[in-house]
């Protein structure tokens, strides 16, 4: 079946004069998957770098977490140390 179809669409793409037949363009469908396919690489980039910049927010909000869990711990000894001395 594929040996037939390749022929058959290859007469068509060389422009069968318009006698009620469709008339497809191969190269145009070539040049559409050949963009297709492009803009799916250019979207698994995206995806890929977007995952990496989240990653580092993910890493960077545990340590400013960690940091102002420790400020505040500071925070409260302080006030109770003020508490106590009044």
């Amino acid at each position: 079946m594929q040996k037939l179809l390749l022929p058959f669409l290859l007469v068509l793409s060389f422009g069968v004069p318009a006698s009620g037949l469709p008339v497809i363009d191969i190269a145009g469908l070539a040049q559409i998957v050949t963009e297709g396919l492009a803009r799916a690489k250019e979207f698994k980039q995206n995806m890929q770098e977007a995952r990496n910049r989240l990653n580092e927010m993910e890493s960077s909000s545990k340590h400013y977490k960690k940091w102002w869990m420790v400020i505040s711990t500071l925070k409260i000894c302080s006030t109770i140390r003020t508490q106590i001395n009044l």
